[in-house]
């Protein structure tokens, strides 16, 4: 089985994917989904994703985030952070 980390990976990678896990209301659900799509995660697993703000009353929305960065000129730096949203 793979990890939450793979789960994400998928999640930002593949929009099909994505879209399974839209909209559900119910961690359990998510986390039987997931399972059956071959990952093994957690309640605990979702939360520390979410940095624990996970609300499990609302749906799980998950996003795809594309960052960029560009730094031009002599000396310039580009810093990129980017974020997982749920």
């Amino acid at each position: 089985m793979k990890d939450i980390v793979n789960w994400i990976k998928e999640i930002q990678k593949n929009e099909e994917f994505a879209q399974k896990y839209k909209g559900l209301k119910d961690v359990k659900k998510v986390i039987k989904l997931a399972k059956k799509d071959g990952y093994e995660i957690s309640k605990l697993d979702l939360e520390e994703a979410s940095g624990g703000k996970l609300n499990f009353d609302v749906d799980i929305i998950i996003k795809k985030v594309n960052t960029s960065a560009t730094a031009t000129g002599e000396n310039a730096i580009a810093q990129n952070n980017s974020t997982i949203n749920m």
